[in-house]
Formats: C-alpha cells, structure tokens, sequence
C-alpha cells in the first residue's frame, strides 16, 4: 500500500467490519466473530503486506511519497487499487516542479513540469490501468443512445410534471405554550 491504510489507521464500519480504511472496502474483518488483535494481524495485517501488481506504474515512480493517490482512490477512479490517475500524475510532477525550481534545481524542475505536460496532453503509460470516467468535453451521444435521456445526458430537462412535488410530507405537532412541544 502506499498510504497508512491498515498500518497507522483503520476504520470500523457501523455493522462491525474492520477495514484498513473506510474508502477502501476490500478485505474486512467481521469484529462481531473475533477480536481486534485477530482481524489487525490477520486479513487487515495482509492487506499491509500486499505488494504493489506488475502493472501499477505508480511503485517505481520517484515521487510517489510526494503524490495523494492512494490504492482507494484509483479503486473508486479505476475500478483497480493499482490504477493510474492522471491528474493526481500531473499536479505531483507540478508540485515537484515548483519545490526543485524554490531550491535551484532547474533542469530537475523543468523535467518534472514536461512530463506533467505530456500528461495533461492525454500521454498514458504503458500498461496502466485507466481511469473510467468519460471525459467531459466528449462529444455527447444522441438522446436515448445510452438506455435514457437520464443515462446518456442528453441534457433535455425532465418536465416540471413529471416531478413529483413532495416526497415526504412531516406533520409538527402544534406547540405546547410553556412546553417543549414534545
């Protein structure tokens, strides 16, 4: 992992899950069958040593401890903890950019900003695993093409009497002078 998920942090979910975070679902313990010690050391303990795929460009990155992408992010971005962001690629090489240019490193600096603009232009590493999400300045298909105007966007408003008008209607009980109004 390359956050403090299962190492320094941990999240118990109302049902009584263990789970080396609350972002990321994968991997709980059921606190309800045994005990802490047992879920920690066990299937959240083997979460802490699960090393990064073959296929996770981020491992060898120079800057990852520099970099927010965490294994939860590229699983919600992804579908994969071992996903690749791009912008959390580019905004790291920016920042590294910014902090080599303050203590005189130019040709560092410049290196860093080139590679987070060959991001920015659409560059892709070699065998990442990509994000899901459509970009927004995709052209925007035909109303109905995707199962709906709803699903697709074709960006036609729903008619005013097609919305319902109250969904829950809570009646207040009139107040009690000198009461609470319970």
């Amino acid at each position: 992992m390359s956050c403090g998920a299962g190492v320094n942090s941990f999240h118990v979910t109302p049902q009584g899950t263990l789970l080396s975070c609350e972002a990321l679902p994968l991997n709980g313990y059921d606190l309800r069958g045994g005990g802490f010690r047992e879920g920690w050391y066990g299937i959240v303990g083997e979460i802490r040593s699960r090393p990064a795929a073959e296929f996770n460009v981020c491992a060898p990155c120079e800057l990852k401890a520099l970099c927010d992408r965490c294994p939860a992010t590229a699983l919600l971005e992804t579908g994969s903890p071992d996903g690749w962001i791009p912008y959390y690629c580019e905004i790291t090489h920016r920042r590294a950019a910014l902090l080599e240019e303050e203590i005189g490193h130019h040709e560092t600096a410049a290196r860093y900003r080139a590679h987070a603009e060959k991001v920015k232009s659409g560059w892709t590493p070699k065998g990442a695993i990509l994000p899901r999400a459509v970009r927004l300045d995709a052209p925007t298909p035909a109303c109905g093409a995707g199962g709906g105007c709803a699903a697709s966007g074709c960006g036609k408003a729903v008619s005013p009497a097609a919305r319902p008008t109250k969904l829950i209607e809570i009646e207040h009980p009139p107040a009690v002078a000198g009461g609470t109004g319970r």
